[in-house]
């Protein structure tokens, strides 16, 4: 089976709940499908939060620092969803652009993330690594109900993969 490739994009701080992050990956390695992380950021959690994840996921996840508009639209259009596990994040510029480039966020309930995503534009979760909605909204495609009403991104920022649109992510997110 192909693997799923996650996104984090933003500052690597105990504020943002990254924390989070290495503890979604491992609940993930106990399904069918082999997923990744890749994160894009920097910040004062940055090697505590390499170390978690190589203990809770080894090989799993690559880290990025911080990546400039291009490298991060590029990677963006590679990937399959993008995670952001802040529940008290006042307004979530990384979520947004996201979403507006076209792909699937997996985001908290709560905060203010909830202002422009909801549960027919995104995939709403308790911020936990046990919730199954978490899990289940990682695995998200194109094509189901949450992601159909998503605006699509224009071709030129497709990055070279027809089916999953990459965007125009700003540098220095967090």
């Amino acid at each position: 089976p192909s693997s799923r490739l996650l996104v984090y994009a933003g500052r690597l701080s105990s504020e943002k709940n990254v924390e989070l992050l290495p503890r979604i990956l491992q609940e993930l390695a106990h399904g069918r499908r082999d997923y990744r992380l890749i994160i894009a950021g920097a910040g004062p959690l940055a090697d505590t939060l390499a170390d978690e994840c190589s203990r809770r996921s080894p090989a799993r996840t690559t880290f990025l620092s911080h990546l400039d508009r291009d490298a991060l639209a590029d990677v963006l259009a590679n990937a399959d969803a993008f995670i952001h596990p802040n529940p008290r994040e006042p307004f979530g510029i990384a979520p947004l652009e996201a979403m507006a480039s076209g792909l699937p966020l997996v985001a908290p309930n709560s905060g203010g993330v909830t202002t422009y995503a909801s549960d027919d534009t995104a995939w709403l979760a308790p911020a936990d690594a046990e919730s199954s909605r978490m899990r289940r909204g990682t695995g998200i495609r194109r094509s189901s109900r949450r992601c159909a009403s998503l605006p699509r991104a224009p071709p030129y920022w497709l990055g070279g993969r027809g089916s999953w649109p990459g965007g125009s992510a700003a540098g220095g997110w967090g």
